[in-house]
């Protein structure tokens, strides 16, 4: 499998792992029970705050029988982001471990809301280039990283699965490059 596929199919299983996760959302309407195949969703009234795997909120949240309680996930972006441009070149504030899939979502969700309602179009290019800053921003220190024949110790607890990935494929890279240029000479 090419680094690319291995990588796409890591975020992918990445992905569906969160959409079994739970979420707590409030229920605007009442719902009677709920059978889909295997998948049974107790009746909900108006008002009650249950737990559901994410998915099954998702659906919830877009037919708009239910309200997300998480909380909006901009302001967390934008603050991950401003914690970035402090850290030094080679320091990495952390992220918690689904910030990337939360991330993704959010924009799809804020660019279909922009494609839904023109005025909201700058708010969603305004929310992409932050994300695309602190991507680019955190790719630059995990490269840099990379370089490094012996990262930081607490680089793990500071990085997402899919920086992981990134850095470990690039460390692995370097770490060959290195070996060849050098003829395998250690100093």
């Amino acid at each position: 499998m090419e680094p690319s596929s291995a990588m796409q199919a890591s975020v992918k299983d990445l992905d569906l792992g969160y959409l079994l996760d739970k979420a707590r959302v409030t229920v605007r309407e009442n719902l009677p029970k709920i059978e889909i195949g295997s998948v049974s969703v107790n009746e909900m009234k108006q008002g009650d705050t249950i737990e559901l795997t994410k998915w099954i909120a998702d659906i919830l949240n877009e037919m708009r029988f239910a309200e997300s309680q998480e909380e909006s996930f901009e302001g967390e972006m934008f603050k991950a982001l401003s914690r970035e441009r402090i850290q030094g070149p080679t320091q990495l504030s952390t992220l918690e471990k689904d910030f990337f899939i939360r991330m993704r979502r959010f924009l799809q969700l804020t660019k279909r809301k922009a494609e839904e309602n023109p005025s909201l179009k700058q708010n969603y290019e305004r929310v992409a280039v932050s994300a695309y800053d602190l991507v680019a921003l955190r790719t630059s220190k995990l490269i840099a990283l990379s370089t490094s024949s012996s990262p930081p110790a607490d680089l793990p607890d500071k990085i997402t699965p899919e920086e992981k990935i990134l850095f470990d494929a690039a460390f692995n890279l370097v770490s060959k490059w290195r070996d060849a240029v050098l003829g395998g000479a250690r100093s």
